[in-house]
């Protein structure tokens, strides 16, 4: 018995690591991986694109469950965060979850978001009010788009029962591209799906190289998934190359790098056999590869250690040495993935010479979680990395996230390690040393670490000397939220800055985030701030400087900031004067076409004022636990674990509550073949839903603290995994009986082409 019980332990704990798809604990951009995903943004103030990368397959369910906050393990030290989030399902171009299959009433493809919250979230949608129509249940509120042939449910919202379409926790984006360019000096580059850049360097040439992950087709078919995205840049913006490659799996870049003879290095993570098999059991792994000037691989290298690999910086050395930090989850002990102290991660660092031949990795880390996100090599071949910790690292924790600053020499023995924080939330996000030996390390707080916190999150810089003295830390922000997410230091000492802010640090705020850079002293005297951006959100993410001073800056826009929007979230490039901080012109050859007419949508809605985040990607692709994947159910050896999500009952439900005996819709097709689609339920069956999300997250995230999941019968999940009646669970019969059948609330009619295709909601089952 005990060996069957932890085989399923074992089952569930994969399932939900390939179906998880979470952020960093801090605010992040979170972007869909598969078709399928339980989608966790933690804490922070969090934007989720419900947009599927790749070619939409109608045939392919696309359910996926969204949890803005829940960090669980805030909740275990009574400590939580529940940030601004926002939930993204719909653009310009296009609504999101839209079943190209409308008979199916959107019931194969559809977002669950589970603590909306309508006091401080949003929900972007497409078009005008007039193109929607919430359903009450009494499980919650159902969002259906009525301009196809038949309603199409785009999202359902348990436990909200008072929502109205006109109110401002909705957001409209109408059906034309958002004015611009409001900036013709930045170039934007983007596709109908989601483009984000990450990293950037230059080589010795002035020519800058940038990194990130496309959904869409930008230089190449989408092979399947998120590709990584590269492309290099002359100094004046022209393009010199754009290349997209990757596997059916999700696949990103999350670094680059350049050394002395003109070749770049990328780093990031798959999912996919991108240069050799997975070895992270279907989730991610990382690899390396290095190119010519050209782009023509030199060579490619995919590892993993643990059942979760990510990595997020990369540096090279003089030698053409490359070094990447990041960490890996493992299974710490027995139980459940939402058990306390099952799961852990910690830090590792590893040397690659110039020919892709692994040196050394070094691993280290606390009793609890610990993560990196950053590196730098100094001029004597020191290493310098930065990550936050919920242990006892280098000192005891100040409260829960504090940061970590390392040196280790360069065979990877550790020099000295030092832990720094407040009682609240800190996060670094970048770090660099100057030619003296001195690091600096920049990020966001919650707290007061180098003077008074402003109002939410401030931005910060600290410095260190070459034997771990703390020698200054300045903080600085507005009554909103600004982070730093990335920094450099130019061969003079002087410190440039790139982030994010809801408000006026530099500037007045132009709508939601703008990008901001700013330049400082090696004493942490400002000298300059520009702020800039659009009336939606801009985020600056990365930077890098040239060898005669120019200031290259990327980041991401679901505006028209330097182009006309492509759709979704695009990504631009600009070129900033390191004295002044002034826009240079990066626009290269590209040139823009007049602007479209405005919206035939009522203007007043839409007005996007709402806060966002850095990139991870998901991440700033930062993620800190896993990026999910469905899996390939079909492999799967247990077909009683399987469920039919559209039972026998639903097809008569809608053919007789929903539409009516006497329908005019003409003959339909037999449902029960049309809606008939098995899915592994052990995540998403409604009795799964109810023992793992419902009772631990819901209870826990209303009296902050974390339900026991060992005191949960281990035999009663598995006999409820492999049901589907009984509790009324998010995605089970129930759900649907309520949604479809007479347990509709209201008198109002779903229409859909002028025709009415609910007209009495009295009964209730």
């Amino acid at each position: 018995m005990k060996n069957i019980l932890t085989l399923l332990e074992s089952e569930i704990n994969a399932t939900i690591l390939n179906l998880l798809n979470v952020s960093t604990p801090g605010s992040d951009l979170l972007l869909k991986n598969e078709d399928s995903e339980f989608m966790w943004g933690r804490t922070g103030n969090d934007t989720f694109i419900g947009l599927k990368p790749g070619d939409n397959n109608p045939d392919q369910l696309q359910i996926d469950i969204m949890l803005g906050d829940g960090d669980l393990m805030a909740l275990q030290k009574g400590s939580q965060f529940n940030g601004n989030d926002r939930f993204v399902l719909g653009d310009w171009k296009q609504p999101y979850y839209a079943d190209a299959q409308e008979l199916n009433f959107g019931f194969k493809q559809f977002a669950s978001i589970l603590d909306f919250n309508p006091k401080q979230d949003t929900i972007q949608l497409h078009g005008c009010p007039e193109d929607y129509q919430l359903v009450k249940s009494p499980l919650g509120t159902a969002i259906f788009w009525k301009q196809g042939t038949v309603p199409d449910l785009i999202a359902f919202l348990p436990g909200n029962y008072h929502l109205h379409l006109e109110e401002n926790y909705f957001q409209y984006e109408g059906d034309t591209p958002p004015p611009g360019p409001v900036l013709e000096k930045i170039q934007q580059i983007g596709s109908s799906s989601f483009d984000s850049l990450i990293s950037s360097a230059t080589d010795p040439n002035g020519n800058l190289f940038v990194a990130g992950v496309t959904g869409g087709s930008l230089a190449a078919a989408n092979a399947g998934s998120n590709d990584v995205l590269v492309a290099k840049y002359d100094s004046n913006g022209n393009q010199k190359w754009i290349k997209q490659f990757g596997t059916d799996k999700s696949d990103f870049a999350t670094s680059v790098a350049t050394d002395n003879k003109g070749n770049f290095y990328l780093g990031g993570m798959t999912k996919g056999n991108l240069g050799e098999f997975n070895q992270g059991e279907g989730n991610y792994d990382i690899w390396i590869a290095k190119y010519d000037g050209s782009g023509k691989q030199q060579w490619f290298q995919q590892f993993g250690n643990g059942l979760i690999d990510a990595s997020f910086d990369m540096k090279v050395d003089q030698d053409g040495n490359v070094y990447l930090t990041g960490f890996s989850i493992e299974q710490q002990q027995k139980g459940l993935f939402f058990e306390p102290d099952v799961f852990a991660d910690d830090v590792w660092i590893t040397k690659y010479d110039s020919n892709g031949n692994q040196q050394w990795f070094q691993q280290f880390g606390s009793s609890a979680f610990d993560e990196a996100y950053s590196l730098a090599v100094s001029n004597d071949g020191s290493i310098y990395s930065t990550g936050w910790t919920m242990g006892d690292l280098g000192a005891k924790n100040s409260g829960l996230y504090d940061v970590w600053v390392a040196k280790n020499d360069k065979n990877g023995q550790s020099e000295w390690i030092r832990q720094f924080g407040t009682k609240d939330y800190e996060f670094p996000k970048g770090i660099d040393s100057d030619s003296q030996g001195n690091v600096y390390i920049t990020g966001w707080t919650l707290g007061n670490l180098g003077g008074k916190n402003a109002g939410s999150e401030d931005a910060w810089i600290t410095k260190y000397d070459s034997n771990g003295n703390s020698l200054w830390t300045r903080q600085f922000g507005t009554n909103g939220n600004d982070a730093a997410l990335d920094m450099k230091i130019d061969l003079n000492g002087n410190i440039f800055l790139v982030g994010y802010t809801d408000n006026n640090l530099g500037g007045k705020n132009l709508g939601s985030n703008d990008a901001w850079a700013a330049k400082f002293n090696s004493n942490g005297k400002q000298l300059w701030i520009q702020q800039f951006g659009t009336s939606k959100s801009d985020v600056a993410t990365s930077l890098t400087i040239d060898k005669t001073g120019n200031v290259f800056v990327i980041g991401t826009t679901e505006g028209s900031l330097g182009g006309i929007n492509a759709g979704s979230v695009d990504s631009w490039v600009a070129k900033l004067d390191s004295n002044s901080g002034k826009l240079e012109d990066f626009s290269g050859t590209s040139k823009y076409e007049t602007q479209h007419e405005i919206s035939s949508c009522d203007s007043s809605f839409g007005v996007f004022d709402r806060n966002s985040q850095n990139h991870i990607f998901n991440n700033d692709l930062g993620q800190s636990l896993a990026s999910g994947m469905l899996k390939d159910f079909n492999k799967t050896p247990k077909p009683e674990i399987q469920n039919e999500i559209f039972s026998h009952d639903l097809k008569n439900d809608i053919l007789n509550d929903f539409l009516g005996k006497s329908s005019d819709l003409g003959k339909i097709k037999d449902f029960g073949e049309i809606l008939k689609h098995e899915i592994q339920n052990e995540i998403l069956s409604s009795s799964f839903t109810d023992k793992i999300i419902n009772a631990v997250l819901g209870k826990s995230l209303e009296s902050g603290k974390l339900q026991d999941l060992s005191k949960i019968s281990k035999p009663e999940i598995q006999n409820e995994i492999s049901s589907c009646g009984g509790s009324s669970g998010l995605l089970g019969n129930n759900f649907q009986k309520n949604i479809l059948n007479g347990g509709l609330e209201g008198s109002s009619a779903l229409s859909a082409s002028g025709k009415s295709i609910v007209s009495d909601f009295d009964v209730m089952l």
